[in-house]
């Protein structure tokens, strides 16, 4: 009988272990033939190890052989597949960070993709209630095991991280690449442990004043003069991009209206960079309104780094007396939108139960409907107004209504392309009959227009990559790949002057560009945040773009000592302590001067 069980108990051991080793040379052959991930087989003997050890645990946890297959598999699509399919969306793989937006997952998921998670939540939880036996988790060795995984996490994340460092590199810019070379299993790990360490904190009074000081704004009053209260539209259009540029995609006539095209073409061809692409808009959302990059924060800062009042662009106006609204036809907290406006100073607020509905492209309120109900409401005020509208038409999967028929033909082989061109020729012909009714009726009013990122074509790139614009992997960009990664089409429309040539610039310059327009020169927060340097940068967490007034592109790191590099890495050191300061702390910022 005992030698019966010690037969079973073996056979199950060795059908486990067959299990976990074909998950793993899975993910490897896997992510490396259909997710342009390759591991560094070289280096995966400590993943391995950790992946092991988080496989003994499964084990020992499951009532049995099915409930450990059960089990483990929903760990390994969890906690490592996932990764693979949010390099190929985004080019990185998944960071603590984003556990803030399963909600929003929840709410963009439409059809079969939302009947698909939903039955596979479903699994999942009854996947854990069959499998686990709770019992189980109170032995001494599961104890154990997890102690021994969770104590340095938690009290010497600095260790685990710096051993991870010396060991692999560590690239701030580039996670695709430190997944690659620590494995899935290491990567996370570490994750955890850097989350532990990089926790935002507001900085001290002193912090502030040097900060200010080395900006060169202390003791710069400005007199209380007039500006001209003209009427003020932003408008930031969802995907917006220029996909005439696909080439090989061979469209079969202009994405945009020939009026629209005029319109960008008028001088020369103005663009914006972007801090995100494919998604995440609210942080690009920040950068046009409160006119400082998002680097100070975590994830979307919307949901996680603003915790006072600040004087943002539309709060400033309001208390010029503006009426100060916002319009997005989406849910109120999607990415916390609800909140966030409010402490950035808008006072009016439309969101998705404010509209109709009677025209939609797919879920999706159309541009359309969106105007016509700002237009209707701003003919009511009696006061100048500062709108700001963020669209959601053609967001990903990029549907029309029947009526808004597919006139553009293209040759790509990734479907998006197809369904995107034509979907933004009909976001470039509802803006311009927006625009038609503003000249008409505001003919004063300052209108900027931008895209709030790059639009999704298909996995790894693939819409871009047909065309030669990016490579599959973000470790492979050039300098000029990367400028290409973030710029969206911009236009400044100042009233009867028309449209206003600006070059390139930064999302989070767009506010000091409205203010300058209308002539604002009072003391105030976002004069204290502007960028003061000669150059244009783009700023990411480890990683600038610098664009020279000779139109040079330059990529800096923390550790570039180029002098663009150096000017570019003190300024956003500086402004990354103020809007800690502003948005997280004792707002000593707004004190200075008074």
């Amino acid at each position: 009988m005992l030698q019966l069980i010690k037969s079973k108990f073996n056979k199950q051991v060795i059908f486990s272990f067959f299990i976990i080793i074909l998950f793993y040379m899975g993910l490897i052959l896997i992510g490396d033939k259909f997710f342009s991930t390759k591991l560094i087989l070289n280096n995966l003997y400590f993943d391995f190890s950790l992946y092991m050890v988080s496989a003994y645990i499964v084990y020992r946890l499951t009532k049995n052989i099915y409930a450990f297959v059960l089990l483990f598999t929903l760990f390994f699509i969890v906690v490592v597949f996932t990764n693979l399919l949010k390099i190929a969306f985004y080019g990185a793989p998944i960071f603590v960070d984003d556990v803030f937006l399963i909600k929003e997952v929840f709410s963009i998921l439409d059809g079969f993709y939302f009947i698909a998670l939903i039955i596979m939540l479903i699994f999942t939880v009854f996947g854990l209630f069959y499998s686990v036996n709770i019992k189980k988790l109170f032995a001494f060795d599961v104890i154990a095991v997890l102690l021994i995984l969770i104590i340095p996490i938690l009290f010497y994340p600095k260790t685990v991280t710096q051993f991870v460092k010396n060991k692999y590199g560590y690239i701030f810019w580039d996670q695709k690449i430190n997944f690659e070379k620590m494995g899935p299993m290491v990567y996370l790990y570490q994750a955890l442990a850097r989350y532990q360490i990089e926790t935002v904190e507001s900085p001290s009074r002193l912090e502030v004043e040097k900060a200010l000081n080395d900006l060169s704004y202390l003791n710069k009053q400005k007199e209380n003069i007039e500006f001209s209260k003209r009427n003020v539209y932003v408008v930031l259009l969802e995907s917006f991009w220029d996909a005439s540029v696909m080439k090989d995609a061979k469209l079969s006539q202009d994405c945009f209206t020939p009026s629209f095209r005029k319109l960008i073409e008028q001088k020369q061809e103005n663009f914006v960079l972007s801090p995100v692409f494919g998604g995440k808009t609210a942080n690009a959302e920040f950068e046009i309104l409160c006119g400082q990059p998002v680097t100070f924060g975590k994830g979307i800062v919307f949901q996680t780094s603003i915790h006072n009042d600040v004087e943002c662009l539309p709060r400033l106006l309001l208390n010029e007396g503006y009426d100060v609204s916002v319009w997005h036809p989406n849910r109120a907290t999607f990415f916390n939108r609800i909140k966030a406006y409010k402490k950035i100073g808008f006072e009016n607020r439309y969101f998705k139960d404010k509209f109709d509905f009677k025209d939609k492209n797919g879920p999706f309120l159309s541009d359309k409907e969106l105007y016509e109900t700002v237009i209707k409401y701003n003919k009511q005020l009696n006061k100048p107004h500062f709108t700001y509208i963020m669209t959601i038409t053609g967001h990903w999967g990029y549907p029309l209504h029947k009526k808004r028929k597919k006139i553009i033909k293209t040759s790509s082989n990734v479907k998006e392309v197809e369904n995107y061109v034509n979907s933004i020729y009909y976001t470039s012909k509802e803006f311009m009959e927006f625009y038609k009714n503003i000249k008409q009726h505001d003919p004063e009013a300052l209108v900027v227009v931008a895209g709030d990122h790059l639009p999704f074509l298909g996995a790894n790139f693939a819409g871009y990559v047909e065309s030669d614009l990016l490579t599959k992997s973000i470790s492979d960009f050039s300098t000029s790949m990367y400028l290409d990664y973030a710029s969206t089409p911009l236009l400044v429309l100042d009233g009867k002057n028309g449209k206003i040539d600006v070059g390139t610039i930064s999302m989070y310059d767009i506010p000091h560009v409205v203010l300058s327009l209308l002539g604002y020169e009072k003391n105030n927060i976002l004069n204290k945040v502007k960028n003061n340097t000669d150059y244009v940068i783009r700023a990411y967490e480890g990683l600038n773009l610098v664009l020279t007034k000779q139109k040079e592109v330059i990529k800096c790191t923390k550790q570039s000592i180029e002098k663009e590099c150096v000017k570019s890495n003190t300024w956003i050191k500086n402004i990354d302590i103020i809007s800690r300061d502003l948005f997280l702390g004792e707002q000593y910022s707004e004190q200075v001067n008074e």
